[in-house]
């Protein structure tokens, strides 16, 4: 029976495996509401004045100035609705600029995940 030397060439170093930290961003912080009680309560007012005006309206006389009386609590209260509904949004972002917020920070996670894999598959290069 024959020996069989097999002369093996040296082997190539491993791969530097790398080192370091990636940071990672805290996610942008979004902006809260500050309702205040006085703010809550200048939103309860105008439903209030149109419950006193339909209250008003069934439970009066008919005709005369009365009537003018009740129209007018109507359209002040209509009015305030309004005025309330578009301030209460004073200040906040809107949603078309929410959703760029968004979709501008799920693009950046995405570059993140590819640096995070591919650091990970560079250290599992490096260790095997």
């Amino acid at each position: 029976m024959a020996t069989v030397v097999v002369q093996r060439r040296a082997r190539r170093p491993a791969p530097e495996i790398p080192s370091g930290e990636l940071a990672v961003p805290a996610p942008p912080e979004l902006p809260r509401q500050l309702g205040s009680r006085w703010g809550q309560l200048l939103l309860l007012l105008p439903m209030l004045t149109g419950t006193v005006a339909t209250a008003m309206m069934f439970a009066g006389r008919q005709g005369g100035a009365y009537s003018y009386v009740v129209g007018a609590v109507f359209g002040v209260s209509s009015l305030g609705m309004l005025a309330t509904g578009f301030g209460s949004g004073a200040g906040l972002p809107r949603k078309a600029e929410m959703m760029a917020a968004r979709r501008d920070y799920l693009r950046h996670l995405s570059v993140l995940r590819r640096k995070v894999r591919d650091t990970a598959d560079r250290q599992r290069d490096g260790l095997h």
